[in-house]
């Protein structure tokens, strides 16, 4: 008997199936990767601007409680609450009237009202409390009304779906 010799000029049908099959799972786990990107970018990016929002806020409001005018002429007392506070704050120059200044919630806002402009945050409840005096002995009050005088500091307790999302403790400028 003569021993068959048969050269190989192809592959299999075997063989070709199961290359196309690892070429297209690598092609389907490359695009599952990669195929995110766009969502997890704008994600990111919105998260990124809400993120602006809420720090320019803040900075508004750290301005505003900074900058109290209360007991000199032609300003209001502070009248603060444990869902909102109102007071006078001297955010343009000098020789202009204290502007007056409201924070508080309106329907699922925390709202910053100063003159006519409003800026807000996103916020289902807020609580406020205000600090007597400074020192040890100290003690937070949940409301605060005095046509000369303001608290040293004001605490803010931001919060969503009964979770506490933020804190905030704001030092109060001039209190009269």
């Amino acid at each position: 008997m003569q021993a068959r010799n048969r050269s190989r000029r192809g592959f299999t049908l075997i063989e070709v199936m199961v290359a196309l099959s690892l070429g297209s799972s690598i092609v389907l786990m490359v695009h599952l990767c990669f195929g995110q990107v766009p969502d997890g970018t704008a994600q990111l990016e919105a998260a990124r601007a809400e993120h602006a929002r809420d720090m320019e806020f803040r900075r508004k409001l750290v301005t505003a409680l900074g900058s109290l005018a209360i007991g000199t002429p032609s300003s209001r007392g502070f009248n603060g609450s444990p869902r909102q506070m109102t007071f006078s704050a001297a955010l343009g120059s000098e020789l202009e009237r204290p502007t007056l200044v409201r924070l508080g919630t309106e329907e699922e806002w925390l709202v910053l009202r100063a003159g006519t402009n409003a800026d807000s945050i996103a916020a289902v409840r807020v609580e406020l409390d205000y600090l007597l005096s400074q020192g040890s002995e100290s003690r937070w009050v949940m409301s605060w009304q005095s046509p000369a005088s303001a608290p040293v500091a004001v605490r803010v307790r931001i919060a969503r779906d009964s979770v506490r999302i933020d804190t905030l403790l704001l030092v109060a400028g001039t209190r009269g």
